[in-house]
């Protein structure tokens, strides 16, 4: 199959707005089938993680193509007070 060795660059991916995990390009690029395999769906990543004493905050990217349907966030803790907050 040729488009497993078609390749999408990053200056490409950027420039048409396509949604990807930096840390799956090798060389700033990732063949079609790659891509595919690694972004179809919705695929949550924590990023930007800033742990200060007992405080934890992180932000939630998808890096897939599709929007969940639904979706819930669990936040356990050994602490007793628990700030959330949703945007």
């Amino acid at each position: 199959m040729k488009w497993k060795d078609v390749y999408i660059t990053e200056a490409e991916l950027k420039r048409n707005r396509l949604p990807y995990f930096p840390l799956s390009l090798k060389e700033n690029k990732i063949s079609v089938f790659d891509y595919l395999n690694a972004h179809l769906g919705f695929v949550p990543c924590l990023g930007n993680l800033k742990i200060n004493g007992n405080t934890a905050e992180f932000d939630l990217y998808n890096f897939g193509m599709g929007a969940p349907m639904d979706y819930r966030m669990i936040v356990k803790s050994l602490i007793k007070n628990i700030l959330f907050v949703r945007i």
